[in-house]
């Protein structure tokens, strides 16, 4: 589909029927948008973020009614709508006034993320699949319980809010360290006012919650 994410009669045509959505996009609004929407409609979501300069990475997984949503964990996520990571053009161009030159725009950009963004590219597809697989007999069913945190963190560099993990810290497994997964059981807000307030499909909640 060719649409705008944040057109929310759009979105909802589009999630509507979905069994899974996952939140890909590189902005606030739209995971605000996405995350409102698959409440309303009873749809499990999957989001990923990446830090600035993919210093590290965070995917959470939302069961609606069941868990946290994307609001309960992003409180003030709508306050860090502009802290974009400059990975396109795009971002780069909007971020900078119009005398600044497109030759210098093009130097903003952050380069060589690929490798820093690929470990959760790849934990969002392999929750994706095990949340598909839920409750079948299939190769991923022991997965439902190793993976059964909604939030997990991921640290590429010691930088930003990793700056404290130790230096030999990778060599060791009593302390945090860069290159691993860490989950997180984290519960829902009781004064969230996405997941709290909002009515949601009921035979969607109970399908997802394994009723």
């Amino acid at each position: 589909f060719s649409t705008n994410i944040n057109n929310a009669e759009e979105a909802r045509k589009i999630f509507k029927g979905c069994d899974l959505i996952i939140a890909a996009t590189d902005n606030i609004r739209s995971r605000l948008n996405i995350n409102t929407l698959s409440i309303e409609l009873g749809i499990p979501s999957l989001y990923g973020k990446c830090a600035v300069r993919a210093a590290g990475g965070e995917v959470l997984r939302v069961r609606p009614k069941v868990g946290p949503c994307f609001s309960c964990i992003y409180a003030d996520a709508s306050m860090e709508a502009a802290a974009e990571e400059m990975s396109s053009f795009r971002q780069a161009r909007e971020a900078n006034p119009p005398y600044v030159g497109d030759d210098e725009v093009k130097a903003t950009i952050q380069v060589g993320l690929s490798s820093d963004i690929i470990p959760i590219s790849n934990m969002l597809v392999k929750l994706a699949l095990v949340e598909l697989c839920r409750g079948k007999d299939s190769a991923l069913a022991t997965l439902e319980t190793d993976l059964e945190a909604p939030f997990y963190m991921w640290a590429n560099r010691r930088e930003q809010q990793f700056a404290g993990y130790p230096a030999d810290g990778f060599q060791r497994f009593d302390k945090p360290a860069i290159l691993r997964w860490y989950p997180m059981m984290i519960e829902r807000k009781s004064d969230c006012k996405t997941c709290q307030d909002m009515e949601v499909s009921e035979e969607n909640v109970d399908f997802f919650a394994g009723k």
